[in-house]
């Protein structure tokens, strides 16, 4: 019935272009803007899509993509991907809504001694990988798609029931990530793994999956390589960060931000109220309790070297929490996926 899917298609236009101004709106950047800030709200969520990435075969040139990459990555924006990359995305997209299938995200990856990333120190549901699919599951369902989404980062301790995300990612990709992936993020934040590592888990991913993944994340000449040699699918994801404006060195000013931004950018001049952590945690692991009873540890040290637990209970040092750790830096790395997600349904509903 062509006015059914001629209605159908707007009505999912619509839908999806209804999330993204929710989205710019939770973060401050809602219509009505002026021509300028249109177009600088989108630098938040921009992704940078390449045309090839075979005109670098030269190391000058190869050096230069992959600071350009870098940017694009790490300088706030959305991330990048290629053309041909995004592509795939989109028809992956499409079958999936034709055929009412499901559309499979994996978040995986090594996490250090001390990391927070996804399973420490925020609580699970807070990972950015949930709040991907706290926004995305809803969307995907009235567009007849089953949105699966996985949070298997893991402490790389060299042991299956410790984690071994490399060992276990490496040797067994298919049994412990599953065989019907589409989107395979990979997040590493142990700066002691190797790209040799890296290389072999990404491999057995691609090799053992039923369906051939697109690929997010990792050094830059592992994407390059799969992308010339084996036709694969790669990109990178951001940070979001390019459209938080800054707290300054006052409470009163942050309550004038939108909620979703305050105390993630402090300024350098004053006291640093992001580091709080009543402002960058909304959860407990420990509700206390009238009889006295409680963990023997606090839970923030947890995870820490006793060198650093020693340190800290000794008041020797000042604790610092990473850029990524806190409920609204997880958050605003959720949305930044679901807008790269979101901006491929729109071009597929519009195919």
């Amino acid at each position: 019935d062509a006015v059914y899917v001629n209605h159908y298609l707007d009505a999912a236009d619509k839908l999806i272009t209804r999330a993204m101004e929710a989205i710019f709106t939770e973060y401050g950047h809602g219509k009505p803007l002026p021509p300028e800030g249109l177009a600088n709200r989108m630098a938040m969520f921009h992704w940078d899509k390449d045309t090839d990435m075979s005109n670098n075969d030269n190391d000058n040139n190869a050096d230069a993509e992959s600071n350009d990459r870098h940017q694009a990555t790490n300088g706030g924006g959305g991330g990048w991907t290629t053309k041909r990359s995004f592509d795939g995305l989109v028809r992956r997209l499409l079958h999936a809504m034709l055929t009412r299938d499901t559309f499979t995200v994996v978040v995986a990856g090594t996490t250090g001694t001390s990391s927070s990333q996804s399973q420490r120190r925020n609580h699970f549901r807070q990972s950015y990988a949930m709040q991907f699919h706290r926004i995305m599951e809803p969307i995907f369902a009235r567009l007849n798609v089953k949105l699966i989404t996985h949070n298997m980062k893991m402490t790389n301790d060299g042991t299956m029931l410790g984690g071994g995300a490399l060992f276990g990612g490496g040797i067994g990709a298919s049994d412990i990530y599953g065989q019907d992936i589409d989107l395979f993020l990979w997040d590493n934040d142990d700066d002691n793994i190797s790209p040799e590592y890296t290389d072999l888990v990404l491999r057995q991913v691609l090799m053992s999956s039923k369906r051939v993944p697109l690929l997010w994340g990792g050094p830059f000449a592992l994407l390059k390589l799969y992308h010339e040699e084996a036709d694969a699918d790669v990109g990178d994801f951001g940070t979001g960060y390019a459209g938080i404006p800054e707290t300054t060195n006052d409470d009163a000013q942050a309550e004038t931000l939108p909620w979703a931004v305050r105390y993630m950018k402090c300024s350098s001049d004053g006291p640093d109220l992001c580091q709080n952590e009543k402002h960058r945690y909304n959860s407990v692991c420990w509700i206390d309790r009238t009889d006295g009873i409680k963990p023997a540890q606090d839970q923030l040290l947890e995870y820490q070297h006793p060198e650093q637990q020693q340190e800290q209970e000794q008041g020797e040092k000042k604790k610092e929490h990473r850029p990524d750790d806190g409920w609204r830096s997880q958050q605003l790395q959720g949305r930044v996926l679901a807008f790269s997600i979101l901006e491929g349904l729109e071009v597929a509903v519009n195919t």
